[in-house]
């Protein structure tokens, strides 16, 4: 984000940098909005108050690190990284600076009245709590503009996308995970590319169940949690 002073008002503007050469970087000229022919550049510019990266799971890595080490805050998008290891790279690289990731339910006043409720012990001792999720992504046509979302490889898949941004609701509510062990498959490793006809290959796991002797222990209690998640396709005709 950039200020941008104007009738005694600081106004924010958004800059758009995709590393992609200076045939883009005077595209914004159009809008009032200065081009970047890098992050690093955008990240050096003093007037830039916030950095947000909005791309493909892949990218975010090579995107985020240069923000930190400008000193400038960044906002990811959640996935956050393809791997453990990307992840913690760019956590240890922004320590020190102000970093953010997008789980958009924690802005949801539903999901925070729920939390403030079982804080305040409204349900009293929560005992347990069961999770079952479902979503229509990965088995049904894919585009190829989505298609990399089904590589295990490239960070979005349902277990990272769809139940990561809902067990984070659930961890929210009634606590943190402590102790996890899950089992996850994948029952569908071709899935239909649109309407060509073809079918492309899948690697990204579309079922996720916790073993009966799994155990959850929020907000340091012996609670337990069963989380399931699952893909299905949708009925047509």
């Amino acid at each position: 984000m950039k200020r941008k002073e104007g009738d005694g008002r600081t106004r924010k503007t958004a800059d758009r940098c995709r590393d992609r050469g200076p045939e883009r970087v005077g595209r914004g000229a159009a809008f009032g909005v200065p081009g970047y022919a890098s992050v690093r550049q955008l990240a050096e510019d003093e007037n830039v108050d916030l950095v947000v990266v909005a791309v493909k799971v892949p990218r975010h890595h090579e995107l985020i690190l240069p923000v930190p080490a400008a000193g400038v805050p960044v906002l990811s998008e959640w996935p956050f990284a393809v791997d453990p290891a990307e992840a913690e790279e760019m956590h240890r690289a922004a320590r020190g600076t102000r970093a953010f990731i997008g789980l958009r339910g924690r802005s949801s006043p539903t999901t925070r009245w729920l939390a403030d409720l079982v804080a305040g012990g409204y349900a009293g001792e929560v005992l347990s709590a069961t999770v079952l999720a479902s979503s229509v992504e990965w088995g049904t046509p894919v585009s190829e503009r989505m298609r990399y979302t089904l590589d295990r490889a490239l960070g979005a898949t349902m277990l990272t996308v769809a139940f990561g941004h809902g067990i984070d609701l659930v961890s929210m509510i009634v606590g943190e995970l402590q102790d996890v062990v899950a089992s996850t498959t994948v029952r569908r490793p071709l899935v239909p590319l649109g309407r060509t006809g073809r079918r492309v290959p899948m690697t990204a796991e579309d079922q996720c169940t916790p073993p009966e002797a799994s155990r959850w222990s929020p907000r340091e209690t012996s609670s337990r949690c069963s989380p399931t998640a699952r893909s299905h396709a949708r009925r047509t005709g």
